[in-house]
């Protein structure tokens, strides 16, 4: 194969990854799902709860949207900095030390987007401090919620592409909460949504996979999980968030 050759077809391979990877290339990021949900509920304020190495999208989420955004850091050195608005830090593995500070302002959020340290331990206290400071009617968007393969999965921290155990967090999370109802939107490594069931929620048409019985699966089994990640994930389509949370 001469050489011309082979960059041609690694150009195509390049351009067919951007058109079709809706994880590595997605048309509709974590940033665009944040955004449309704050345009169709009327939101206003945003917290991004994530550390150095995870988030990377607190200048996509729009001021004309969220004229109030904060940013919450954790595993994250004293001297960090990236010409971003950096509200509340810690140098801890979790995010227990900020977002107990951010409760003990008495402040609430619209949008609590989280995008964790991707262990087990770190995603489930991000998420149970994210329930607390979210708004009556908000939402929690989860990123890394939906891994399309197990190499991705470690429990211990791998340099490159990682996810982690957030996914089990994740559903071990609304299986522990029967007052929340939630799903996931299959792009950018899987998007997830969890609000609260009664009360005021935010706007969705309906339309949603019924809610698996928790005890169906055993989520921790790969091979179970990737079997039946749509039924247990509640996946849906970036057109079927559209339809029934964005319009």
């Amino acid at each position: 194969m001469s050489q011309s050759t082979s960059y041609i077809r690694m150009a195509i391979a390049g351009v067919l990854g951007r058109c079709f990877d809706r994880n590595k290339y997605p048309r509709t990021s974590k940033a665009d799902i944040v955004n449309a949900l704050g345009r169709a509920n009327g939101y206003e304020r945003y917290l991004e709860v994530a550390t150095r190495t995870t988030g990377h999208r607190f200048s996509q989420v729009s001021n004309a949207v969220f004229p109030i955004r904060q940013r919450a850091l954790y595993n994250c050195p004293a001297d960090y900095a990236d010409d971003l608005e950096l509200h509340y830090s810690s140098p801890e593995r979790n995010g227990e030390q900020c977002l107990k500070e951010i409760v003990g302002t008495g402040q609430t959020f619209d949008v609590v987007f989280i995008d964790p340290y991707h262990s087990y331990e770190a995603s489930k206290i991000d998420l149970a401090y994210g329930l607390r400071l979210l708004s009556s009617g908000g939402v929690l968007v989860v990123h890394d919620c939906n891994p399309p393969k197990q190499g991705l999965t470690s429990p211990e921290y791998q340099q490159g592409d990682w996810m982690g155990e957030t996914y089990l967090a994740f559903l071990e999370f609304v299986r522990e909460h029967a007052d929340l109802e939630y799903c996931v939107v299959d792009t950018d490594w899987g998007v997830g949504l969890i609000w609260r069931a009664a009360g005021t929620k935010p706007k969705c048409s309906g339309g949603l996979p019924d809610r698996p019985d928790a005890s169906e699966f055993d989520v921790e089994d790969w091979k179970a999980f990737d079997d039946s990640r749509e039924r247990i994930l509640r996946l849906i389509s970036v057109n079927q968030f559209s339809r029934s949370f964005a319009r």
